[in-house]
């Protein structure tokens, strides 16, 4: 009996450290720190299934949401009967069709022992499934308790812009607030709401009393950029108390980000340097890694040299991280004759991670650069049919969400993964097979030169010469962002037939001549009269300016952002356009810029050493827009007359086609 009695007490123990350490965990979570939450759970022993599920929360919260899933999965596999495991399934979930049946689950098993962590992603859940009224009719069933009132504010504005909050918005804040003074959420998301409307000083109080309370990367960031704007001298200040207190790797992650902003770049390069050397397995290593990639010019071998340097670390925390570090790889190499096989196999096969996520770019470009160099041709089949599989899911959710050039996008996906396949069955000597996908391709895709050098490559393949020069000639005029293969397949196709280049030149400049005719007639036919929903948006120097302001000018307004490769691509040619008009009274160029970090943005177009006019995006634009860029056209009158989606290479001239035709 003695000994039974040892027992039970060193049970009940036991189960007391399991509650406490489940209430600490907790208690990070609500103080917003992420970054202790890992730090904690990944130095304790013997985890409850609820302890397991708010590491997942952590995790996906602070974008490790490879780690996430896989231990999320390893959560339902092992306790497949606890609502908890349906949580961090849902919470780990790639999309709301994912998601949903995951927290359906979630809630029967719950019962009435309903979490209010349970209650956020179920709410979430429903409001991606356009579900809003049972959403709701949750939220109305639960406490008034100060953090389930934060949860009702951020779902009540869920993919909303802080100008289109609801209006009971900082009533239930100021109730949160009321009965918890200390509540870390709805002290960081009211002062976040100010500083989003210009309120600083307000904005600024709340922050810092947030940050006296916990030592969250998140809430320090928000606090950091409150005092750029009101005090920025003092930010160095506030960086060092913080770093005195708490200099975990997401701390220091998020210090070397404000110095960045404050443009010290010396303080930033020293804090990467020192996470790398302290913390090299940490998540904050992969970005800093990953930020290495992404500043490191293409030219000269930078970049490749970063993407080898972030898959050769030895640590690895996050592997979607490590996944993207290969797509990058992948697209530094894969049009590159030197790059080795083996590299560019280990690239693909390293990104297969991420390929769901963008599959008809990932898919279809691994496919086509395997079949490019005749290199694991069945791996290649493999990828280009696993692609056509993978889109329709990933367009049922772009269907979902109301898109207005859905069918122009979807048709443009299919056709890119059909001509992969094709593609790759030509390489394989499967013709006929090859000839049917690629037909089908440019049925559906006719803006990419790459399919009519595909088909070009068959008809020359069965000897049907003429329709060879036909396919590379039309690929030949369209825009490429990288090299165009079907001028050499021309000039290759023209000695072939005539033993010589003697008048290849002067008929490619014939047919560049018409086909500046066909383009110009082509882009005028789609002239339209569309309504654009009125805006008032900030410029970069803080000036408000509206659609009536526009109004009796013809303007082109670009939508753009920083982290867009081809929008990026295509800022010097919006510079020479905005010059060319600059003095034109009836002309209006104007940029849409939807990052989220002004001072980024600002810092960005100084270097590039840019002077257009950039307006700042309050979530205006990202509700109007498919795709980046996008770049409108509007009449005098004030309505949409052209509308552009995607780069443009031969952006002066067409654009200026528009506006002529405006006039």
């Amino acid at each position: 009996m003695k000994h039974v009695a040892i027992l039970a007490v060193a049970l009940l123990a036991s189960l007391s450290t399991l509650r406490a350490d489940e209430a600490r965990l907790r208690a990070l979570l609500n103080a917003l720190d992420y970054d202790a939450v890992v730090r904690e759970f990944e130095a304790s022993t013997a985890p409850t299934v609820a302890e397991r599920a708010l590491y997942v929360t952590a995790l996906g919260r602070l974008q490790a949401g490879g780690r996430a899933a896989a231990e999320a999965a390893k959560l339902r596999s092992e306790h497949p009967d606890d609502a908890w495991s349906w949580y961090a399934a849902a919470i780990a979930a790639d999309s709301p069709r994912e998601a949903l049946p995951a927290t359906e689950k979630m809630m029967v098993l719950a019962g009435e022992r309903l979490d209010v962590e349970m209650v956020r992603i179920r709410g979430r859940t429903l409001f991606d499934s356009n579900k809003r009224d049972e959403a709701l009719a949750l939220l109305d069933t639960q406490p008034r308790t100060a953090q389930m009132l934060v949860v009702r504010v951020t779902l009540l504005n869920y993919g909303r812009a802080p100008k289109d909050f609801d209006s009971q918005t900082y009533a239930l804040l100021d109730e949160a607030r009321a009965l918890d003074p200390e509540n870390i959420e709805a002290l960081y998301r009211t002062g976040s709401l100010m500083r989003a409307e210009g309120r600083h000083a307000e904005a600024l109080a709340l922050l810092e009393k947030a940050g006296a309370l916990t030592n969250s990367s998140l809430v320090h960031r928000e606090l950091w950029a409150a005092l750029r704007s009101r005090k920025r001298d003092a930010v160095p200040a506030a960086i060092e108390a913080l770093l005195a207190r708490d200099a975990n790797p997401g701390v220091l992650l998020a210090a070397a980000d404000a110095y960045y902003d404050l443009g010290n770049k010396e303080m930033y390069e020293e804090l990467h340097a020192r996470i790398l050397r302290e913390a090299p397995a940490s998540i904050a290593a992969q970005w800093v890694l990953n930020y290495r990639y992404a500043k490191a010019p293409r030219e000269g071998g930078a970049a490749l040299a970063a993407a080898r340097a972030y898959v050769a670390w030895p640590h690895h925390y996050e592997p979607r991280l490590l996944a993207n570090a290969y797509r990058n790889l992948f697209s530094v190499i894969r049009d590159d004759p030197a790059a080795e096989d083996a590299e560019l196999l280990a690239a693909i096969r390293g990104m297969r991670p991420i390929a769901r996520t963008q599959p008809a770019n990932l898919y279809s470009e691994a496919a086509i650069s395997l079949a490019n160099r005749k290199l694991a041709l069945d791996e290649a089949e493999t990828l280009a049919r696993e692609g056509l599989a993978e889109v329709e899911p990933h367009l049922e959710t772009l269907r979902a969400r109301g898109f207005a050039q859905f069918e122009e996008v979807a048709a443009m996906q299919r056709g890119a993964l059909r001509d992969a396949l094709g593609w790759v069955l030509l390489q394989r000597g499967k013709k006929r097979d090859a000839e049917k996908e690629l037909l089908a391709a440019w049925e559906l895709h006719k803006t990419s030169p790459l399919i009519p050098y595909h088909l070009g490559r068959l008809y020359e393949s069965q000897k049907k010469l003429t329709k060879a020069e036909e396919m590379y000639r039309k690929g030949f005029l369209m825009p490429s962002p990288r090299a165009n293969p079907n001028a050499d397949a021309l000039r290759a196709l023209y000695q072939r037939r005539f033993g010589s280049l003697e008048g290849f030149e002067e008929s490619l400049k014939n047919a560049k001549t018409f086909d500046a005719d066909a383009r110009r007639e082509k882009i005028l036919a789609g002239r339209m009269k569309k309504a654009v929903s009125p805006f008032k948006l900030k410029t970069l120097d803080g000036k408000l300016v509206t659609l009536a302001d526009l109004k009796g000018k013809i303007a082109v307004i670009n939508v753009w952002a920083v982290w867009c490769g081809p929008c990026v691509r295509e800022m010097p040619a919006i510079q020479e356009l905005a010059k060319k008009y600059a003095t034109d009274q009836k002309v209006a160029v104007v940029t849409l810029n939807t990052d989220d970090d002004a001072e980024k943005v600002r810092r960005w177009m100084a270097e590039k050493k840019y002077d257009f006019p950039v307006l700042l995006d309050d979530g205006y634009a990202r509700k109007q827009v498919m795709g980046y860029p996008t770049t409108w056209f509007l009449h005098p009158a004030g309505t949409i007359a052209f509308e552009k989606l995607g780069e443009s290479e031969k952006l002066v001239e067409e654009f200026s086609w528009r506006i002529e035709a405006l006039r």
